[in-house]
């Protein structure tokens, strides 16, 4: 993980993105979600830029020194928010994806995955502004960043139940290539009001795996 010294107020570019310290115990892991979830309704109320770490103090009803314990700047509550996003979407991949259906019916299984994390960026209007926001920062999307680096995690994990006699490397580009194209497409559906045009776009992202898979399944 690439470290920047800064001060707390520095732009993406100069901030540490690694939390200080991960709590260990109930009442530092409920204080860390307390500032996370502070963090996602601030979103959505100021935007990316606007929010502060004394915003978040305040939202929480904490002091600020007691999130500087957790997180240099805010920055990095951000890819800490991200980060729980991103467990969400493996929690969803794994709850869907068993062994025992997923080479026979594989197609339908792709399809309800693809549905629920649609249904789950849907649910909570913080997600479309952070991954705005981190999409317009290039700092906060290195491969070694945490929320990205266990999204892609996730999609290997998928494709290596999928495509199990695939070499390890070649299976590696076929992982980024779905994980890119996918997140493409999901941050178009967030930033999509229209409820028909989002359908729309889920339907293509099926038609685009599917065929891209079905390619690499029949050995091709």
């Amino acid at each position: 993980m690439k470290k920047r010294q800064t001060d707390k107020g520095d732009h993406a570019s100069d901030a540490p993105l690694v939390p200080r310290r991960t709590p260990t115990q109930a009442r530092g892991r409920q204080r860390v979600d307390a500032i996370l979830d502070a963090t996602a309704e601030l979103l959505v109320e100021r935007g990316f830029e606007a929010v502060t770490t004394g915003h978040i103090a305040e939202r929480a009803r904490i002091p600020v020194g007691s999130i500087y314990q957790y997180f240099p700047n805010k920055y990095a509550v951000f890819i800490a928010l991200a980060t729980r996003q991103a467990e969400q979407f493996g929690r969803i991949t794994t709850m869907l994806s068993r062994p025992e259906t997923i080479i026979v019916r594989w197609g339908e299984v792709l399809d309800r995955l693809l549905e629920a994390i649609v249904d789950y960026l849907l649910s909570d209007p913080a997600i479309p502004v952070l991954w705005a926001g981190l999409v317009k920062c290039p700092e906060l999307r290195l491969d070694d960043v945490e929320y990205h680096a266990k999204a892609v995690d996730y999609t290997f994990a998928f494709l290596a139940q999928l495509l199990p006699d695939m070499p390890d490397e070649k299976r590696a580009v076929v992982g980024m290539t779905v994980y890119a194209v996918s997140e493409a497409l999901f941050f178009r559906l967030c930033q999509e009001s229209a409820p028909q045009k989002r359908q729309l776009l889920l339907n293509e992202l099926k038609v685009l795996l599917k065929g891209y898979l079905a390619y690499h399944m029949n050995g091709d």
